[in-house]
Order: C-alpha cells, then structure tokens, then sequence
C-alpha cells in the first residue's frame, strides 16, 4: 500500500500487523509491561530471529508512511516516537546486516520526519517537535551515518539548543 502512495492506509495496516503480533504465543508468559504497547517485547519472541526482522520491517515502514505522508496531525509523531523507543531492543536480536540496513532506513526517514516537523512548527506542538529531534540526533548518532553528522540540517541542533535554554532538565544521550 505505501508503495502506492496510501500512506494512511498502510499505516492502520501496519498497526493491524503489530496487534496482531500480540496474539502469537511463544510459550513465554506475557510481561504486563507490554499492555498499551505497540511493539511486542522482545522477552516474548526475542529468540526468533525472523520474527524480530518483520517486527523491525513493520516499525520501519511505519515511520516511512508518517516522513512520507506529511500529516499535520501532532498524533502521527508521538506515535513514531513510541515505536522508535520500543523497537530498539529488537534490533539486537537481528543479524548486523539486517540491523544495519534497517537502522540506517530508520534514521533517514526519522530526519525525513524531523525536517518536515521543523519546516511547519506552527502546525505542532514545540515540545514535540523537540522530542522528535533529539530522538533522530541520538538514533543518527548510533547508526552508521554517525560519520556524516557534520551534514545534518542545522536544525536539528539549533532547535534542540533552544528548547534546552528553555527546559535546561532536557538532556541528549548519545
């Protein structure tokens, strides 16, 4: 769907896909942590290594619909900065090739998100679009496209030192 162009289509069926995954029984007891998550946690499923690619595949393509879709809905973003944070253990569980393409498609569609963000702040909320920022600078700087950070927007950066003059409690861990 997404190769068509039905960005919004192909992300209700990717949430479809993730919802689904929760059902699939491993022989693990389910943790009550993973109540109101997207992504399964990895405890659940984390031994297989194919289960774990689709789970990062789905992840990926979701955060390509919302750089790709440009919505001026503020929700799309939280929602990419949820499974941002949730996938991450799942790329352990992949092969350092799977896990290098897929993160490298991860952080360039995350700066697809942070510019389109960035360009309209006046459609979304200011600590959003910070959130959204830092999440992109600190996943740029752990893929392979660290060495390229010198060639990142200015923004990025330039915003995150605003909102930290504002909240000096905010902090970015690379």
């Amino acid at each position: 769907m997404e190769a068509w162009g039905w960005y919004g289509d192909a992300e209700a069926e990717g949430f479809r896909v993730l919802e689904s995954f929760s059902g699939i029984d491993f022989g693990v007891k389910k943790s009550a942590k993973s109540e109101g998550k997207f992504v399964p946690d990895v405890e659940n499923g984390g031994d297989d290594k194919e289960f774990g690619l689709l789970v990062v595949e789905v992840v990926v393509t979701l955060v390509k619909c919302a750089a790709v879709g440009q919505s001026k809905d503020g929700g799309v973003y939280g929602r990419v900065l949820g499974l941002v944070e949730e996938v991450r253990p799942w790329f352990r569980v992949l092969d350092a090739n799977a896990c290098e393409k897929l993160h490298r498609a991860l952080v360039t569609y995350l700066g697809k998100c942070s510019l389109f963000l960035l360009g309209e702040l006046a459609c979304f909320d200011g600590n959003l679009v910070c959130a959204f920022c830092c999440a992109t600078l600190t996943e740029h700087a752990k893929s392979s496209l660290k060495d390229q950070f010198t060639s990142l927007p200015g923004g990025y950066v330039h915003l995150y030192s605003h909102y930290k003059r504002i909240d000096p409690r905010s902090s970015l861990t690379f």
